[in-house]
């Protein structure tokens, strides 16, 4: 129904998408450099054209979850029994005692859509005087993975 195309060149793309309205007039919108973020963009066009053209609503996705309560998830699945019957012990114990200690008393309240990269940069200047360079780096490493995984263990 529609396409991804790039109006730039290799060493600088510029990607575009086009796609038919619910009239079948043919609209295009720029997108950028990122060939994924073009077809994702699409993929949601058309999407909104199929849900208008046999008026289905659309839906609001749903608000994003607590810190707290994503991370009581993640913790879930990272202790699950893992292939070979064993959960992962040390990594998420110590995944949970970084929760605990650093992360769920900053952001335990908070939505998850609400942290930004500010946010963290505080974080870091808190921790910085107290903890060595590379439990700083663990405690990042932890957020990172809890919002890496979060389409698994939550459906937001």
């Amino acid at each position: 129904m529609g396409c991804v195309y790039n109006r730039g060149t290799k060493a600088k793309p510029n990607f575009w998408i086009r796609w038919k309205d619910r009239n079948g007039r043919k609209q295009y919108g720029g997108v950028g450099p990122d060939r994924q973020l073009a077809k994702a963009a699409l993929r949601k066009k058309e999407h909104e054209v199929d849900a208008q053209r046999f008026d289905i609503p659309i839906e609001a996705p749903p608000p994003a979850p607590l810190f707290s309560d994503a991370a009581d998830e993640w913790i879930k699945t990272r202790s699950a029994i893992g292939a070979n019957g064993q959960p992962a012990f040390r990594a998420w114990r110590d995944d949970q005692t970084r929760l605990k200690l650093h992360l769920r008393t900053r952001f335990g309240r908070r939505s998850l859509a609400e942290l930004t990269v500010d946010d963290v940069r505080k974080l870091i200047e808190e921790l910085r005087p107290k903890l060595k360079p590379q439990t700083i780096r663990n405690v990042l490493h932890t957020l990172s993975r809890l919002y890496e995984d979060q389409p698994k263990a939550m459906s937001w």
